[in-house]
C-alpha cells in the first residue's frame, strides 16, 4: 500500500511496488514523475521559472554523480567566446597570463612586467604591466637574455616605451636562435624622426665631355646601387635625396652640369658660360625619387675633368 507520512520534519513518499511511480499532478494533469528506479522525469518546465541569474555551482554537490543521470540527447551549444564545437584547443592560456591565438604560447615570450598575446606562428603583442609600453613582435620572443627567432626567417619588433616609438629589423635566423636587432628608425615623444641606417652612395673620378658622365670608382656605398657603364644610381625607396660632387672644367672649357631622373633632366648643378681652365667648385641639389628611379649626372657644354680627387655623391635625407 503507497503512504504518505511525515518523520522529524521529513516527508516520505512511498509508492508500495517494484515497478509503482511517484507522479506529481495539477488539476489531473501529470507534471513529473520519479520511477521506482529512481529516475526523475518532467512533461513541462515554466521557462519563466529559469529567467535572472543562476546561483554559483556547488562543486560538493558533483562529487556523486553518476554519468546516467546526465544522459541522453543535448543540443548543440556555441557562446560569441570560445566555440565548445571546435575540433581543436583555438585558444590557451598558461600560468603567466600569456595568451595563444592558435598557437601554445612561448614560455618565455616577453620580459616578466610583460603580458602576451601570440597569435599564429609568428605574431605577439605585449603589453606593459605598468600601462606604459607595448611591442609588436614578428617572428620573435622575448628570452632570459634577449629574444629569439621564432621560425627561420627575418624577424621585426616596435616598441613603445613612455612614448617613444622604435622600429628594429633583423636578417633571416634560424629558429631559436638569438636575435641581433638593427634599430631602423625612432621616432620620439616629440615628434622627431631619426633613421638609423643611413642610404648613401660616393663615387670617384669620372668625367667627360657632352652627355651622361659614365665610370667611376666607388669608395663607399650603403642601400644604392650605381652602374659604372651608365652613370646611373637607383633608389631604393621612395624620399628626398641629395646629389652633388665636386666638378671641375678639363682645361680652358666651359661647364654644364645637371641632374637626369629617368632619363630627362631635372635640375641643374651648375652653368659656367664662360672659359675657365681647371675651374671648379662642390654643389649639390635636393629632388625626390620614388622607389626604383634613376639618376645620374650630365654635361651640357664642354668638358668635365676626372682626377682623383674629384667625387660625386648622393645621400636620402628622408
Amino acid at each position: 500500500m503507497s503512504t504518505i507520512k511525515s518523520s522529524d520534519e521529513h516527508l516520505t513518499l512511498n509508492a508500495d511496488g517494484s515497478s509503482k511511480d511517484i507522479k506529481f499532478q495539477a488539476n489531473g494533469v501529470e507534471k513529473a514523475s520519479i520511477s521506482s528506479a529512481g529516475a526523475f522525469t518532467s512533461t513541462t518546465i515554466d521557462a519563466t521559472a529559469l529567467t535572472g541569474n543562476l546561483p554559483a555551482l556547488n562543486a560538493s554537490a558533483l562529487t556523486n554523480l553518476d554519468a546516467a543521470d546526465v544522459s541522453g540527447t543535448h543540443t548543440s551549444f556555441t557562446s560569441t567566446g570560445i566555440d565548445d564545437n571546435a575540433t581543436s584547443t583555438a585558444i590557451t592560456i598558461d600560468a603567466s597570463e600569456n595568451v595563444g591565438i592558435g598557437v601554445v604560447p612561448e614560455s618565455t615570450n616577453i620580459h616578466s612586467s610583460y603580458s602576451s598575446i601570440d597569435i599564429s606562428r609568428g605574431g605577439a603583442l605585449a603589453g606593459h604591466s605598468a600601462g606604459n609600453g607595448m611591442k609588436i613582435l614578428g617572428n620573435s620572443y622575448r628570452t632570459a637574455s634577449g629574444y629569439a627567432y621564432k621560425n627561420t626567417d627575418k624577424a621585426s619588433l616596435y616598441a613603445n616605451d613612455d612614448g617613444l616609438h622604435e622600429f628594429k629589423v633583423a636578417p633571416s635566423g634560424s629558429a631559436d636562435a638569438a636575435i641581433t636587432w638593427d634599430t631602423a628608425m625612432t621616432i620620439d615623444n616629440s615628434g622627431r624622426v631619426i633613421q638609423h641606417k643611413k642610404i648613401y652612395s660616393i663615387y670617384k673620378s669620372y668625367g667627360g665631355g657632352v652627355g651622361d658622365l659614365t665610370g667611376g670608382t666607388l669608395v663607399d656605398s650603403e642601400g644604392i646601387t650605381f652602374s659604372t657603364s651608365t652613370g646611373k644610381w637607383t633608389a631604393p625607396i621612395a624620399g628626398l635625396y641629395q646629389m652633388g660632387g665636386s666638378f671641375y672644367t678639363n682645361g680652358d672649357t666651359t661647364m654644364e652640369v645637371y641632374i637626369k631622373k629617368n632619363g630627362s633632366s631635372t635640375a641643374f648643378l651648375n652653368n659656367l658660360t664662360s672659359n675657365r681652365n681647371s675651374f671648379g667648385y662642390s654643389v649639390s641639389t635636393i629632388i625626390y625619387l620614388a622607389a626604383n628611379d634613376t639618376v645620374n649626372f650630365a654635361n651640357l657644354k664642354g668638358s668635365i675633368r676626372s682626377a682623383a680627387s674629384d667625387y660625386r655623391w648622393i645621400f636620402r635625407i628622408g
